[in-house]
């Protein structure tokens, strides 16, 4: 099945989709949830101690495991970090800075693993990808669109959402470096893993929430005894847990040129299609030519046409 993942475009393509979907149904549930329950730096850490510790208990549960190697320990150590990071940083620029600039800057963050892939394991890129590439960030900056309220940027917010950008990258270049290890041939490595990432994502958060609790010893979490955010808790830790096995399997199967801005092109029609259809959201005549874009991007970075490029060659 691997092998042939490997080779056919079409299965790859339905990968990426099931992926999406899945990662779709992620941020829409987080989104209500943040909107319901979320109120400080507190709640945001012990939600997201919550939802890691049920991340890791699905993942546990309902994927095989292997004894962990040394190196296995390390990467998952060092993604954790990479993860935790990411959340963690990327709830405070929202917080303290202008929310859509915010996410436009984050959502570049998809060319450091497709670089990465392109110069360290030397994958081809084909001209209609790069025209693809080119689509997407049409896309993006069409998506941007600065609400009344929001607040401004300044200097703290923007280290921030640079250090936001940089921590997803780097997580999702040690997903793919996985695969360029010895750890790629043991059966279930990849589960543990992923296992492993949000067993020391847990601790770290679990971490950072008693020390904020000595730090900020006025602001306390609002929701600690809430049924409906456990459930909301569990239920993302569910979907989380299918998206991060889809998701590896796509790091392992697919090239990188096509796998980080083919999902994130994906991701972005389908979010605005949820935030039209479930949150109401009213699209301007520009965001509508960046759905297109969006669209047109996900086919050409599908297209393997022209000369290949190989940035190492």
């Amino acid at each position: 099945m691997i092998e042939l993942l490997k080779t056919n475009t079409f299965l790859q393509f339905v990968l990426l989709f099931a992926t999406t979907f899945f990662a779709c149904a992620k941020v829409t549930i987080q989104s209500k949830a943040c909107r319901k329950y979320l109120k400080n730096t507190q709640d945001s850490l012990v939600y997201n101690t919550m939802f890691f510790a049920s991340v890791a208990l699905f993942l546990g549960v309902m994927f095989p495991q292997t004894f962990p190697t040394p190196l296995l320990i390390v990467l998952s150590l060092f993604s954790a970090a990479a993860n935790f990071t990411f959340q963690v940083l990327y709830s405070v620029c929202l917080t303290t800075g202008p929310v859509s600039l915010t996410v436009l800057v984050v959502n570049f963050s998809v060319f450091i693993p497709t670089v990465f892939s392109a110069v360290l394991f030397k994958e081809d890129i084909f001209i209609t990808q790069f025209i693809g590439m080119a689509f997407l960030i049409s896309s993006m900056l069409l998506s941007f669109n600065k609400t009344e309220g929001e607040k401004k940027a300044n200097k703290k917010w923007l280290v921030l959402t640079i250090t936001a950008l940089l921590a997803t990258g780097i997580a999702s270049c040690i997903q793919k470096c996985f695969f360029k290890t010895e750890l790629a041939n043991v059966e279930n490595a990849s589960n543990t893993f992923l296992f492993l990432v949000y067993v020391f994502a847990t601790a770290i958060s679990l971490l950072a929430v008693f020390i904020n609790s000595k730090v900020a010893k006025k602001e306390k979490c609002t929701f600690w005894f809430s049924k409906n955010m456990a459930l909301y808790a569990v239920f993302i830790g569910f979907i989380i847990s299918v998206f991060q096995k889809l998701f590896m399997l796509s790091v392992e199967c697919v090239p990188g040129a096509v796998l980080y801005p083919t999902y994130n092109g994906m991701q972005a029609v389908i979010m605005s299609v949820v935030g039209m259809c479930i949150f109401k959201d009213r699209l301007s005549s520009k965001q509508k030519l960046g759905i297109i874009f969006g669209i047109a991007s996900i086919a050409m970075m599908n297209i393997k046409l022209g000369a290949a490029f190989n940035f190492c060659a």
